[in-house]
């Protein structure tokens, strides 16, 4: 049902229908105003959609329901990202790992943001959750992306080793390159 709500409201974003989005997202508010998943689910619907404010805005609506709702926070934090908004973006990764300090998609999409503009902080990230997860690959295979751009090919070559002990290398080609 919040599907087919979500798309005639997609529908009327998409023809830049200004008024009848208005009325639109208030009778939604109206009829989902309890149901935090719902809103959620209509967020979702607009991300994968790629209309980042709307997803946003719906994202914001459930968080209102549920301050430490993850799905929420997590939602709020990738259409920041997809519109490279990436200050707001890691806000919003920061607030998930306070929420919920053992979920490791926040770890990964804050990573995913610092790798390029503070890449040592994203090691700190890393070396976090290596302490608690020692055993998981992608934890290896994040901390070898990031020093192969930071052009330490020695620890990138290490780490790329530890990855490839539980990962095929025909089976991450992206992985590999790095690694060759």
């Amino acid at each position: 049902d919040e599907q087919h709500d979500a798309q005639t409201l997609l529908d009327a974003v998409v023809s830049n229908n200004t008024e009848e989005v208005q009325n639109q997202t208030r009778n939604l508010i109206k009829k989902y105003k309890k149901d935090e998943n719902a809103l959620n689910a209509i967020g979702t619907f607009f991300y994968k959609n790629k209309q980042y404010d709307e997803a946003v805005f719906f994202a914001k609506a459930a968080y209102e329901r549920n301050n430490k709702s993850l799905t929420s926070i997590l939602l709020e934090g990738d259409s920041y990202y997809e519109q490279k908004k990436f200050g707001e973006a890691v806000q919003k990764y920061e607030e998930a790992i306070y929420n919920n300090p053992t979920d490791k998609r926040a770890y990964f999409k804050r990573v995913s943001v610092y790798k390029f503009i503070n890449p040592q902080l994203a090691l700190e990230t890393m070396d976090t959750l290596k302490a608690k997860y020692p055993n998981d690959p992608s934890i290896d295979k994040t901390m070898a992306s990031i020093y192969y751009h930071l052009n330490d090919t020695a620890k990138a070559s290490t780490t790329y080793k530890t990855y490839f002990k539980s990962v095929k290398l025909e089976d991450d080609v992206d992985a590999a390159k790095e690694y060759a």
